[in-house]
């Protein structure tokens, strides 16, 4: 069930909320790439679970680390109050369980905080964050990401900007350094060439969708 679709008598039970970011993954994919990616998992998991409620998905993330490439987001505080207040507003009209697809890195540290507040806050209300796994050596608009896009989507992914990209980075991205300055084109990958992987690309999006409908199933459990 999507929430959008449905009508107030049958909210309630339990919702994936899919959260991602507005930012610049190479010349070569879309800027959405990491809300498309949580968004895809939470459509997998509702259709094989159509008790459960998909929320529209929240893509401005915290992307701090892309200043000087394009993106578009907010601050860490702004997004914890987002999230805050869905979870909230969700528990005063019957959600009980939530359960977080998160496909952006730059939101794992706000979602830890948010998660553990809320769930220490709540007796009768619970949300767990999973953020999805990435592949290897791809720490940004690699091969995996380029891959699980291109299963979705093969219009999304520029394959004729792919062989000028340069995917090596330096030590310190992420950390001390943001791709601007760590990266030539944007792209974060020691995995050696870049290229796309149909078969690798489904693999990922399947490990995914079992890791959430895991935590779901157990939610539901409880419900």
């Amino acid at each position: 069930m999507r929430l959008s679709h449905i009508p107030r008598q049958r909210v309630k039970g339990l919702a994936l909320l899919p959260v991602g970011s507005m930012e610049q993954h190479g010349p070569h994919l879309p800027m959405g790439t990491d809300c498309i990616l949580a968004q895809r998992v939470g459509e997998e998991v509702e259709a094989s679970l159509p008790e459960i409620i998909l929320f529209p998905p929240i893509c401005y993330g915290v992307s701090l680390e892309h200043d000087g490439f394009p993106y578009v987001g907010v601050t860490g505080e702004t997004f914890m109050r987002m999230v805050r207040e869905v979870l909230e507003t969700s528990l005063s009209s019957g959600i009980r369980r939530t359960v977080v697809v998160n496909g952006h890195g730059g939101n794992e540290p706000y979602l830890r905080v948010v998660q553990r507040e809320f769930n220490f806050s709540h007796s009768d209300a619970k949300v767990r964050v999973v953020n999805l796994s990435t592949y290897g050596g791809d720490l940004h608009a690699g091969v995996g990401e380029s891959s699980e896009i291109y299963v979705i989507d093969e219009g999304l992914v520029d394959l004729s900007s792919m062989s000028s990209i340069d995917s090596r980075y330096r030590e310190g991205i992420f950390d001390t350094l943001n791709v601007r300055e760590a990266t030539r084109d944007g792209v974060a990958d020691s995995t050696g060439t870049l290229r796309v992987d149909p078969e690798l690309g489904g693999k990922l999006l399947e490990q995914n969708v079992l890791r959430v409908k895991s935590v779901v199933l157990q939610f539901l459990r409880e419900l």
